[in-house]
């Protein structure tokens, strides 16, 4: 589902649609493929973002939540800042907490609240600072930045050089190390292969405890290895699965008429929306394979070809749509179309697809229905064409 969008998205960028902003619901909500929120904006509200990468320099008065590939965050935020991308940089203060899911986590500025960090590299600048607890979760991890609360970091390979007010609980694949600005002012716990390096300039309290995590030496590079490249292929996953999202949410807000009418059209007789899309992937190959062969219908053939293709492209994408609508249904007893129930339903369709056989099959059956109603809307707009 998720390569075909990055082509949709491209196709709908081509049109001019990157970049798209509406607010509602007491919320900035930004959608495309590269979206960028300039140093002298001010948002007032709640900011929600969904793109391929986004760059956001504005001032927000309440919370930003980023679904991305990439986010350079330099505005400041008031409210909590949460982000799942590939890469992620935090260069201006936040305000409130952070919550971070990405392939490489850096954050250089101050933080007021508490900070959750899981990514295959996380890094915590000197010139950061946690007014509340550290959790960071991944493989390499650099804690830099003075926390003011406990720090618990879980990776391959752990440094901690910075000030620490509470307790410290590590837990090491590889190892572990202070360097010479380590403070800790509490109890210092860890679990590593091997007693961690401590610089002679670090200040630990008397307090340490160790212990040795029963793990072969020739087989400790597998073990940072190992976590490295699991949160590197979840980060993949991620980007992978947050340009979906943001695919889908973004043609919901694009073409909201079209999208009702292709719900409203699924859902009228949801079974026979279902054989017309099983129908249609058999019939139209086989009717451009028919157009090839003959002299004057290969020039046909080709304009069917990529029509069929266009539509299975937004199949790909209205299968999370008519999910949405779905569980919407049996929420609120209403069909309905919006980027949010979409964005619901997309996710639900993913994490189903994951169950073996079962989870494929219902992905399946809605990406039918969606194929169904499409290919009737469009064989309908044809004919009263003609």
């Amino acid at each position: 589902m998720f390569s075909v969008a990055i082509i949709a998205l491209t196709l709908a960028g081509s049109f001019g649609f990157y970049g798209l902003s509406t607010s509602a619901h007491a919320a900035d909500v930004k959608v495309g493929e590269s979206v960028f929120a300039g140093p002298n904006e001010t948002f007032y509200e709640n900011q929600y973002v969904m793109a391929g990468q986004a760059t956001l320099s504005g001032r927000v008065e309440g919370d930003t939540v980023a679904v991305v590939g990439t986010a350079i965050v330099n505005g400041e935020i008031f409210g909590d800042l949460t982000v799942i991308a590939g890469t992620v940089d935090v260069l201006e203060r936040v305000h409130g907490d952070i919550r971070i899911v990405g392939g490489q986590v850096t954050i250089s500025a101050p933080v007021s609240g508490d900070v959750v960090a899981i990514g295959g590299m996380i890094h915590i600048r000197p010139g950061a600072t946690v007014g509340g607890d550290l959790i960071a979760v991944g493989g390499d991890i650099v804690v830099e930045g003075a926390i003011n609360g406990d720090a618990r970091v879980y990776g391959a390979a752990v440094v901690m050089d910075s000030l620490v007010g509470g307790a410290v609980s590590i837990r090491a694949g590889k190892g572990v190390t202070f360097g010479p600005h380590a403070i800790a002012m509490g109890k210092v716990s860890y679990r590593a292969p091997y007693k961690a390096t401590v610089d002679p300039s670090a200040k630990l309290t008397l307090d340490v405890v160790f212990e040795e995590l029963d793990i072969p030496a020739r087989s400790l590079g597998d073990t940072g290895a190992t976590a490295l490249f699991a949160a590197a292929a979840g980060a993949i996953f991620l980007t992978r699965l947050l340009t979906g999202l943001a695919t889908s949410a973004g043609f919901v807000l694009i073409f909201p008429g079209f999208s009702y009418e292709i719900v409203s059209g699924a859902y009228r007789n949801f079974w026979a929306a279902l054989g017309v899309g099983f129908a249609a992937l058999f019939v139209v190959p086989a009717a451009s394979v028919f157009f090839a062969v003959t002299i004057v219908g290969i020039f046909a053939a080709l304009i069917l070809a990529v029509l069929f293709i266009l539509i299975l492209l937004l199949a790909s994408i209205y299968s999370g749509v008519l999910a949405g609508a779905l569980i919407a249904k049996l929420v609120t007893k209403e069909y309905e179309v919006s980027w949010r129930w979409t964005i619901l339903g997309s996710l639900g369709l993913t994490f189903i697809s994951l169950i073996p056989f079962v989870g494929w099959l219902v992905g399946f059956g809605f990406f039918l229905a969606a194929l169904g109603t499409i290919t009737l809307s469009v064989y309908k707009r044809a004919l009263n064409g003609m």
